[in-house]
């Protein structure tokens, strides 16, 4: 790690650091995160998260309880198209 003060993200991204390494602005550090986020989007872009497993660039979840899925955007939108939306991504 640098010697030098470090900025709020740089001390997050030490603390998951793979393989060591500095963190130092405009580094590219690899990190394992407790949680990955997303949101009402996911519905859109599914197909990519299953196209990691399907292509065997990941396999599958190491660790299922790592993400975690919010629907924040439009919760309140009873419409057949946004409860589908919904649907899709619970059973993702």
């Amino acid at each position: 790690m640098s010697n030098g003060p470090r900025n709020l993200v740089q001390k997050i991204a030490a603390r998951h650091l793979i393989g060591g390494g500095d963190v130092t602005p405009g580094s590219f550090v690899r990190i394992k995160p407790r949680r990955v986020m997303s949101h009402d989007n996911s519905a859109a872009i599914i197909n990519k998260f299953t196209g990691l497993f399907t292509t065997g660039f990941a396999p599958t979840i190491a660790d299922p309880t790592q993400p975690v899925i919010c629907l924040d955007h439009d919760i309140q939108n009873l419409t057949p198209d946004n409860l589908g939306k919904y649907a899709r991504i619970e059973k993702f």
